[in-house]
């Protein structure tokens, strides 16, 4: 799961540099009908793992309870 997050963590980097030297800027907002089918789809994914990663992380350190 850390792999496929440090994978996901790399594509995002690689998004907002190509975005951001296209727009002369920093890259933070990245727009979606500039992406192809594939590009779309990882970004998806992305955020799959992201979701699976935090889900662990709150069971891990507790941050679903209340105290």
């Amino acid at each position: 799961m850390y792999r496929e997050a440090a994978s996901a963590y790399a594509f995002v980097l690689y998004l907002r540099a190509r975005f951001g030297l296209n727009q002369n800027d920093s890259g933070r907002y990245i727009r979606l009908e500039a992406l192809n089918k594939l590009e779309r789809q990882t970004l998806r994914n992305v955020f799959e793992i992201v979701k699976e990663l935090q889900s662990v992380l709150r069971v891990r350190f507790q941050l679903d309870y209340l105290r």
